[in-house]
């Protein structure tokens, strides 16, 4: 290769200039693939919270509590309210019982000094009968359990003269009433050592009633409850359950 002044030259190379479109079609592109991933992350997030709103509205209503007035106990009348048992009788001799609806303590038959039996010291009986009822079974009772004890409960204190366990003296006064006494054995009465005499009108009676015995220093206690024969009236009112349950909550008091 010959120059100007026709001198000969060696052939040189001269790097090409880079062309200024190649470095705006290479920002373009990186430009494209930053907002395709910009879209994909913003409908994402779209696609999420969509997703999301039905589970947090079904989780909602699945996790409802229902009204606490549907849990209130109604009352045996019919109020609204927790049902409360009958209140309990506080005797003035040192003890109390729980009373059923519809009975009461006998002022016909209880007593709280000594009458004839000077060791008998005091007595309460406790009946569904009326007054005029009771008054009218009184007059046609003779001995043993008669129409004014059929059906009762009764709470008596007796002077423990030999000053007997309660064990002993409820074997000796088994027989009282008249009754047949199907077993005597130990038991516990509000917490104190006591006797358990299980009593029955007739060998061929195939229920039975029971009195529990317990001694207290030089007192006896009986606290006992009295059924009926099979050809008795039952007084109206008067079940054997609750008749039990007036022997059963006896308690002393403290």
């Amino acid at each position: 290769m010959n120059d100007a002044n026709n001198r000969r030259v060696a052939s040189v190379n001269v790097p090409q200039r880079p062309s200024p479109w190649r470095g705006v079609a290479a920002f373009a592109g990186a430009a494209a693939i930053v907002a395709i991933a910009l879209v994909a992350v913003i409908l994402g997030l779209r696609g999420g919270q969509q997703a999301a709103s039905p589970t947090a509205t079904a989780t909602a209503t699945a996790t409802a509590i229902p009204s606490a007035t549907s849990s209130v106990v109604p009352t045996p009348s019919g109020n609204s309210g927790p049902a409360t048992l009958p209140p309990a009788y506080q005797s003035t001799l040192g003890y109390s019982v729980v009373l059923p609806t519809g009975w009461r303590r006998s002022d016909l038959q209880s007593f709280t000094t000594p009458r004839d039996d000077p060791n008998t010291l005091a007595g309460e009986t406790f009946t569904t009968r009326t007054p005029a009822d009771e008054a009218e079974a009184m007059r046609r009772t003779d001995t043993g359990v008669g129409p004014a004890l059929i059906y009762t409960a009764n709470v008596s204190l007796y002077r423990n003269t030999r000053s007997e366990t309660a064990l002993a003296y409820a074997e000796r006064q088994k027989a009282m009433f008249g009754l047949i006494a199907v077993s005597v054995e130990p038991t516990t009465v509000d917490g104190r050592v006591g006797a358990k005499t299980t009593l029955k009108f007739t060998q061929a009676d195939t229920k039975t009633s029971y009195a529990l015995t317990v001694a207290d220093g030089d007192r006896i206690w009986v606290i006992r409850y009295f059924l009926a024969q099979p050809t008795d009236q039952v007084p109206a009112g008067a079940t054997e359950e609750g008749v039990r349950s007036i022997v059963e909550s006896f308690k002393f008091a403290r």
